[in-house]
């Protein structure tokens, strides 16, 4: 078993919920929209299911389209969103908070190795 521990000290993290609709979702994508993500390519979104009113058991992985500057939310199994799917949305702002990307080369199985100087 392993555990992770992150810690940020005086953390800014802006909270909001997004729910998946007709007018914002397209297959399995949801177009964030929302004033501290719009436009926002540097921003760092950690984003968990709502299990009411249904709970989406898809993997998640969260996208930014260049050409929109929106954010996105979506199901990397490619199953459709449905409308009413809720979301909680963080948004780490400031020098605290960092992004990890799964490569080949920091991947093994399913789990990937956080190599960074603040939790080395």
């Amino acid at each position: 078993m392993m555990f992770f521990w992150l810690l940020f000290f005086q953390p800014q993290v802006s909270f909001f919920e997004h729910e998946a609709n007709a007018l914002n979702s397209s297959g399995p994508r949801t177009v964030i929209r929302h004033p501290l993500t719009n436009g926002n390519i540097g921003a760092i979104l950690i984003v968990t299911n709502i299990s009411k009113p249904g709970i989406n058991s898809a993997r998640l992985a969260v996208t930014y389209d260049l050409t929109s500057q929106r954010w996105s939310i979506e199901n990397q199994d490619g199953s459709a969103q449905l409308e009413g799917f809720r979301y909680h949305v963080a948004v780490v702002l400031g020098p605290d908070g960092f992004r990890h990307q799964a490569t080949d080369a920091n991947t093994e199985f399913n789990y990937s190795y956080l190599d960074q100087p603040g939790l080395n």
